[in-house]
């Protein structure tokens, strides 16, 4: 059964109202690291950092292709 659950980041604009919204990983991830750079999640080493980019990638933009193939039939079906 799919769970619906989505990161979200919210973010407050200069009035306190929340004018803008991150609703994937990788732009939470990286404004995060500009908001926080002393508590990075990335890692410090170029190689290290390289591969978890290639994994991110990987996880957020191919894994969910497959995803819709499968969930595909199930969604119709509903």
């Amino acid at each position: 059964m799919p769970v619906n659950l989505l990161p979200v980041l919210v973010i407050p604009g200069e009035n306190g109202d929340y004018s803008e919204a991150k609703i994937d990983s990788t732009p939470i991830i990286r404004f995060l690291e500009a908001e926080q750079p002393n508590r990075s999640v990335i890692p410090t080493d170029p190689v290290m950092a390289f591969i978890d980019y290639l994994i991110e990638d990987y996880a957020d933009e191919w894994l969910t292709k497959g995803g819709c193939f499968t969930l595909g039939g199930r969604i119709r079906e509903m």
